[in-house]
């Protein structure tokens, strides 16, 4: 991330006061590769704002089997934003894919400082607005693009996260297996 966090807060609609409080509170924080942040059934507790290295979000069935929700990274804010992630037990798993470094405070301690903050729902609203989008685009493509153009639109939008990811995770992202994927690469 290349501007300060007090800017980076102001830049999601938090005020440069607000932003100062925050920023006093918020401690920095290293993850090492494969660090689990949070596990199904723990609740979660966390505001997190990732300068730099990767995160994901993913589901665990009653196989074993991994299916990937989400990917965060520099530049986001990785917080519950759902009503159901706030108050009850987390039914996805939460981990670092590289070594992440980032900043880190107590959720609770975020909305006692942003609440009697006008502007402080400029940054929930903010977040929650992406979320929903996120699942929006999701979910047209799950229901109306097959593996090729799924794989296009991810390259298309996410060109960096391609690089980072292993194929694996990114296959699982997709709805496919990494051979699927491996196949679709490869004829894009």
């Amino acid at each position: 991330m290349d501007m300060s966090l007090s800017v980076f807060l102001e830049s999601k609609g938090i005020s440069a006061a607000k932003a100062a409080l925050l920023t006093k509170e918020l401690k920095p924080v290293t993850f090492k590769f494969n660090t689990p942040l949070l596990a199904q059934g723990e609740h979660w507790q966390d505001f997190y704002i990732i300068s730099q290295g990767l995160v994901r979000l993913y589901y665990l069935d009653s196989e074993g089997k991994e299916s990937n929700k989400g990917f965060f990274g520099e530049g986001d804010i990785l917080a519950p934003i759902a009503p159901s992630a706030i108050t009850g037990p987390s039914n996805f798993y939460v981990e670092t894919l590289t070594e992440v470094h980032g900043y880190h405070m107590a959720y609770a301690k975020v909305v006692e400082l942003l609440k009697d903050c006008s502007i402080s729902q400029c940054l929930f609203h903010c977040l929650t607005s992406q979320l929903l989008e996120d699942k929006i685009e999701r979910e047209l493509m799950f229901l109306q693009q097959d593996a090729k153009k799924r794989y296009a639109y991810f390259s298309k939008k996410y060109p960096a996260l391609c690089q980072q990811i292993p194929l694996k995770h990114i296959a699982s992202y997709l709805g496919m297996t990494d051979v699927t994927l491996s196949r679709v690469k490869n004829k894009h």
